[in-house]
């Protein structure tokens, strides 16, 4: 099992950053792998929300069927996979911090199921610098008047 933390602070409001991110339809945008999310179903009000992912690992074009397993508007969501061929479980926190909000990734992944071969100590490293790679996205997109 491979786990990772990471957090970033955005200059905008907790409620625009959940709504953002809890918003799967927007993962695309400012996660580097993920290509397509097609919405399954919306579950009961968000929790157990199940949705198609559709990314790139390397050069190798996966799926994975997802559900939403935790969630409390503006202070966590937790998204999990249910199948396809690389386990994860992200569990995003949310933190106002004055008009900012502090958002923390806690991720798990099963090594096994990595299209790469490599030692768990690495993979966590290249794994984190990709999810905080992909914050710092996420932040350019929440700070601009564009969004």
């Amino acid at each position: 099992m491979i786990k990772f933390e990471t957090d970033i602070l955005i200059h905008r409001s907790i409620a625009d950053v959940f709504d953002y991110v809890s918003d799967t339809q927007n993962e695309p945008r400012w996660n580097s792998e993920v290509v397509d999310v097609e919405l399954i179903d919306d579950g009961d009000n968000e929790l157990n929300c199940r949705y198609r992912m559709q990314r790139v690992i390397g050069r190798k074009k996966i799926e994975n069927l997802c559900r939403v397993t935790e969630y409390q508007k503006n202070k966590f969501l937790t998204i999990k996979t249910m199948a396809g061929p690389t386990p994860f479980t992200y569990r995003y926190s949310f933190e106002p911090i004055g008009k900012s909000t502090r958002i923390s990734l806690d991720g798990k992944i099963k090594d096994e199921g990595l299209p790469f071969n490599a030692q768990p100590f690495f993979a966590s490293h290249m794994i984190k610098l990709g999810v905080s790679n992909n914050f710092q996205k996420l932040k350019s997109i929440l700070e601009s008047t564009q969004y």
